[in-house]
């Protein structure tokens, strides 16, 4: 990528093409993702940055990794690797986030341990 403009074109055109793939409209991933359908246009036409919380979400509405979204030249391999180790190489669905985003807010160790007690034994029954 030479310029900041390539790379906002780059993914807005992975976005574009991933979102037809999947036949959505425009307005279905920006209700996905919380924001306006103009929204998703200036995305997909690389007019706005969007930031890296945005690029989870969006990723996430996709069914994708963030991988999928980011041009291999711009990747570092050893960022990608990390990522593929922590979720198992499987995308992130758009509540797996959630839980998590909310799981960090919660502020006492042992609460955080009874939520992960909780899970355990919901997940086994």
């Amino acid at each position: 990528m030479e310029n900041a403009g390539d790379l906002e074109q780059y993914i807005g055109t992975r976005i574009s093409d991933l979102r037809k793939e999947r036949a959505l409209s425009q307005e279905d991933l920006a209700d996905r993702i919380s924001v306006s359908y103009q929204q998703v246009q200036k995305y997909e036409k690389g007019r706005t940055r969007i930031s890296v919380s945005r690029l989870v979400d969006l990723a996430a509405a996709l069914g994708v990794g963030l991988n999928e979204l980011i041009p291999d030249e711009v990747r570092a391999p050893k960022l990608q690797h990390s990522a593929d180790t922590l979720t198992g190489g499987f995308s992130l669905t758009r509540d797996e986030i959630r839980l998590l985003k909310l799981y960090r807010k919660v502020g006492s160790e042992r609460m955080r341990r009874i939520v992960l007690d909780y899970m355990r034994t919901i997940s086994e029954s």
